[in-house]
């Protein structure tokens, strides 16, 4: 296992280091990515490309854009837009569930989120107690279901230094290609909401995976977009 350490500016810069590094690591022989064949999960059968363990800190998360912009001589469609950005933000913020849902991360967020922000109002910022635990332990009975779904985000620690709030978020396992950037724009929302209410600047981001992949139907269109040749050769099935 190695892991990596990517130093951003913005979410749409760290989204093209996480790719461009990504793939680089994979072609080395002892390179801190891999690609295998999932055995068991979201799509059994098929191909990751994935970092062993990678922690992204993102400096200036709220600068806008916040979703990765495609050139437009590369003639490929967005990775998403504004207009998916609005309509994933009650996902991401309200308590509500649709019938058949598991779980969502507004539903796990909203049990702690006012308890946060009052604590830190009434206490100061000066505390290592104000984590949104996302991921809950009976959790991973669910996998015994046929949907299988839990969270992939597990928690959102918080800090608050020099009256800014920072987060930091860890996903078990997450889609590089559209999850990573669409997720972080949308916590960078919820968190400018957040230091709103409580009285704190906005701050940074650092986010954390042991799963951070592309998979197979996202390579061609990754390596067009790093404008790589599509026959390049990649890292080797792990066993």
């Amino acid at each position: 296992m190695k892991p990596i350490f990517i130093e951003a500016t913005t979410i749409p810069d760290a989204w093209f280091q996480c790719l461009y590094t990504l793939i680089e690591e994979s072609r080395k022989p002892d390179g801190a990515a891999r690609r295998y064949t999932v055995d068991t999960g979201s799509n059994p059968g098929a191909d990751r490309i994935e970092f062993d363990m990678v922690m992204v800190h993102i400096r200036h998360p709220g600068v806008r854009p916040l979703l990765p912009q495609i050139p437009e001589h590369l003639n490929l469609p967005p990775v998403a837009d504004d207009k998916y950005l609005a309509e994933y933000m009650p996902y991401l913020l309200s308590s509500q569930k649709a019938p058949g849902e598991h779980y969502t991360y507004g539903e796990r967020l909203q049990v702690s989120w006012q308890f946060v922000i009052d604590y830190y109002k009434k206490h100061g910022g000066r505390t290592n107690r104000m984590c949104m635990e996302v991921g809950r332990p009976e959790d991973i009975f669910f996998y015994d279901n046929e949907d299988g779904s839990t969270p992939c985000m597990r928690l959102v620690d918080t800090r608050i230094m020099e009256n800014k709030l920072h987060w930091i978020v860890y996903f078990r396992s997450w889609n590089l290609w559209s999850g990573f950037p669409v997720n972080l724009a949308g916590l960078q929302q919820a968190k400018e909401i957040m230091a709103m209410e409580i009285g704190a600047e906005d701050g940074e981001i650092v986010a954390i995976s042991k799963g951070l992949n592309i998979r197979d139907y996202n390579i061609e269109v990754a390596l067009m977009r790093l404008q790589k040749d599509a026959g390049i050769k990649l890292g080797a099935r792990t066993e």
